[in-house]
């Protein structure tokens, strides 16, 4: 009897245990619960805030996750952005440390949002400046450079949100890769014939270049 009562109490705890874990797994931290989408990405859909609004308690961050498992590209970006923004992903940019739980969590959620919309433009964009800054992967411009460029090509409001980073990254040389003044002028060009304001300034600052 006593065997009994002790191997109870056991399975009693493991289960306590594993309903805290899961309870931990689905509670969002506070810096989750204050995300904003930043102005660039409300300026390139300024319907996004009403489709997939930022997560101010529980309940909201729980319907944000149900709509990623079921599918919902959008739910699952947001996810990502929630998971961004409480971990030290923004660290490895500068401190070259090994990404915690919620930076890794944050490069899942967004294949996955790309998984759900191989189109999804946020994500591309997110997914090619991870890869230009090293963040879940190794650096690697060429493949930076394959996401932002399908974001670029997208019009103008494409251009306005992808040609910056583009041409900031063929001329910082961050990533060890050379600078490439050429590449830097082809993408603002294709900015400025898009439309986009800000690829038409640094054109111009190109042609003087030249």
């Amino acid at each position: 009897m006593k065997i009994f009562t002790i191997v109870l109490f056991v399975l009693f705890l493991s289960g306590c245990c594993i309903l805290n874990k899961e309870r931990e797994e689905i509670i969002p931290s506070y810096r989750m619960l204050n995300y904003n989408y930043p102005s660039n990405y409300i300026k390139f859909d300024n319907s996004i805030k009403d489709k997939n609004p930022e997560s101010r308690n529980l309940n909201d961050f729980l319907n944000v996750k149900f709509k990623s498992e079921n599918g919902d590209a959008e739910s699952s970006f947001l996810m990502s952005m929630l998971h961004y923004n409480d971990s030290n992903c923004s660290s490895i940019i500068i401190l070259d440390t090994k990404p915690n739980q919620n930076c890794l969590l944050a490069v899942e959620y967004l294949k996955k949002s790309l998984e759900q919309n191989p189109e999804y433009d946020l994500a591309l964009f997110e997914l090619g400046k991870m890869y230009a800054e090293g963040i879940g992967f190794k650096k690697n411009r060429q493949k930076a450079v394959y996401y932002l460029d399908k974001v670029m090509n997208k019009g103008e409001k494409g251009s306005e949100l992808a040609c910056e980073y583009l041409i900031y990254l063929h001329i910082s040389n961050d990533d060890g890769e050379g600078v490439d003044l050429k590449q830097a002028q082809h993408y603002a060009e294709i900015g400025m014939k898009n439309g986009s304001q800000f690829c038409t300034r640094h054109y111009g600052s190109f042609k003087k270049l030249d």
